[in-house]
């Protein structure tokens, strides 16, 4: 979604692997795909192509639920003033929030994000991942 209307939309292609560990905690990891040739950076006409350098998630139990630690370098490409990037990341931490809870308490997705699967299933399918 735009921002306040100004701000072009921005597309990304990247990878994600998730690995259930020993002690219960899961780790993740993504990476930047969008020179790969099955994704071409006109494939969503009027948007702008940023790269995803690379980045990671933790979550581990605690005794009152979960700790959520996630890393993201990425360059969104273009001019966008700060208070147009710190508005967007704002939401979009929150809607990954939302997402993880209704994921991980078997409840169905009504977002955007709805191609997350449980990290036991196979992966997601390519067109899933821009």
């Amino acid at each position: 979604a735009q921002v306040g209307g100004m701000i072009t939309p921005r597309d990304f292609v990247a990878a994600r692997r998730f690995e259930l560990l020993d002690d219960g905690s899961i780790l993740g990891a993504i990476v930047d795909m969008g020179s790969h040739p099955d994704f071409p950076a006109d494939m969503i006409p009027g948007s702008i192509r940023g790269e995803v350098g690379e980045g990671g998630a933790w979550i581990t139990p605690t005794s009152t639920g979960c700790r959520y630690v996630s890393i993201m370098k990425m360059d969104i490409k273009g001019a966008v003033p700060l208070w147009a990037i710190n508005r967007a990341t704002t939401g979009n931490l929150f809607a990954q929030r939302d997402t993880l809870t209704k994921h991980l308490l078997g409840k169905p997705l009504d977002n955007s994000w709805s191609h997350l699967q449980p990290i036991n299933a196979d992966p997601a399918p390519p067109e899933a991942l821009s």
